[in-house]
């Protein structure tokens, strides 16, 4: 733990995350902002030495949107060493769990081990707790591989076989580790030895499911890696997971839906493609199965149809894989939050340039008309409540914050972002939502 990233070692940057109120998204800001302080040293160096930890302030890390009491805690600590009880305990930990085994790491985001794609996607994790090899997390291609936790036997199958034969290939699967797709994703590579992820939506001391705990143990016996970007003691909690899935994209080349509903939380990790410009992957289905509308649907808004493994591997092994689904496309799909589509006599986004009351008059400002009224009417109503959150607050707004603001569940939330997205309503700007 001796290693020291942006003059801070590695054990005060995991410690600060430890802090209530610092999430992946602050924790991220804290990172750019110390990294552009370092680059502009260079560039200019003061006249005075100083160190990139002495120009932070409790003003400094409210302006990085930083509650008042999470800051004045910070600061608390980077000067006197000093953490909240809670936060001290789960140092304790940290350091027992590093000690604990030679295959317990933290690998910041600035160290060579960490996944060369994964640092191209809006909010890096700044490290990832890793139980395992490292050294897999290079791996030259990896894919993901999502779908239902009430996989058929189909869906069970197909993904099994084809994780073996991709992972003999030399492909790493990625993967959450759930019930169902997931599990037989990782047991398809487990199959042949070959390489595989299981990116954690909870602490690597609390790993789930507890169903799977023999898997993880042969995953890491066999050379693959557990990662997580929460501290080691985190429970399952709903909210976590849909984030999670931004680093299963991250890592990967592109993502594999295999068997999903049209409400599953796989499409949130397609999503999360999109937004990373990792190619989408879709297994076709019969029209009237369930399990077969998310995949099907993707595919009508332009991913990649597969077959077989060979689709998969001719496609990855190519020097010009297949297009990313294109925002726009998701847009003229017409999906909503809960990813169904709209009526086909409703338009999937405006086309005017003029925008609408709600009697349907044309208006060509929006300084007198409210914003509940400006909106497409076939939007959602938690869609609409949103947009007023960000039209009021008048700036970009983070996830947690939009979370304090509605009191929604996470799942709920991300796919209401989601619908505004889709509907270019906002955009996410380095983990900011912002009217577009």
């Amino acid at each position: 733990m001796d290693q020291t990233y942006l003059d801070l070692s590695l054990e005060q940057w995991f410690c600060l995350s430890f802090i209530d109120g610092v999430g992946p998204t602050r924790l991220a800001r804290l990172y750019t902002y110390l990294k552009t302080l370092e680059t502009d040293q260079v560039a200019t160096p003061l006249k005075v030495a100083t160190t990139l930890k002495d120009r932070l302030d409790i003003e400094t890390l409210q302006k990085l949107k930083w509650p008042k009491p999470t800051a004045i805690h910070a600061m608390a600590f980077l000067h006197s060493n000093v953490l909240p009880e809670d936060a001290e305990k789960k140092r304790e930990v940290t350091k027992h769990w590093l000690q604990a085994h030679e295959q317990h790491h933290i690998v910041f985001r600035d160290d060579d081990r960490f996944p060369r794609l994964l640092r191209e996607i809006p909010v890096v994790p700044t490290f990832l707790y890793v139980q395992g090899h490292p050294a897999v997390l290079q791996h030259q291609t990896c894919l993901g591989v999502v779908g239902a936790r009430r996989a058929s036997s189909f869906g069970r199958k197909t993904t099994q076989d084809w994780s073996a034969t991709l992972a003999s290939k030399d492909i790493c699967i990625v993967s959450g580790g759930a019930m169902g797709v997931d599990t037989y994703a990782h047991q398809g590579a487990l199959d042949v030895q070959g390489k595989t992820v299981v990116v954690m939506g909870t602490g690597l001391l609390n790993l789930y499911p507890k169903q799977n705990i023999g898997l993880f143990t042969k995953i890491v016996e066999q050379g693959g890696v557990l990662v997580s970007e929460y501290p080691l003691t985190t429970e399952v909690r709903a909210h976590l997971f849909p984030p999670r899935n931004r680093i299963i994209s991250g890592i990967s080349s592109g993502v594999l839906v295999v068997e999903a509903s049209e409400r599953s939380g796989s499409l949130i990790s397609a999503k999360y493609a999109l937004e990373q410009n990792r190619t989408v992957y879709a297994v076709p289905g019969h029209i009237g199965d369930t399990l077969a509308s998310g995949p099907n649907a993707l595919i009508r808004q332009g991913a990649t149809l597969v077959r077989s493994a060979n689709d998969l591997l001719e496609d990855l092994e190519s020097p010009f894989m297949s297009y990313a689904i294109s925002s726009r496309s998701f847009r003229d799909s017409g999906y909503t939050s809960s990813l169904e589509p709209v009526s086909s006599t409703e338009p999937a986004f405006s086309t005017s340039p003029l925008l609408t009351n709600s009697g349907g008059e044309s208006v060509k400002g929006t300084f007198d008309v409210p914003v509940q009224s400006r909106l497409p009417d076939y939007l959602s109503e938690d869609a609409k409540t949103v947009f007023s959150h960000l039209d009021r607050e008048r700036v970009g707004l983070d996830f947690d914050e939009l979370i304090r603001l509605t009191n929604w569940p996470a799942p709920n939330l991300m796919q209401t972002l989601m619908e505004l997205e889709l509907n270019s309503l906002i955009s996410n700007q380095q983990g900011m939502y912002l009217k577009c």
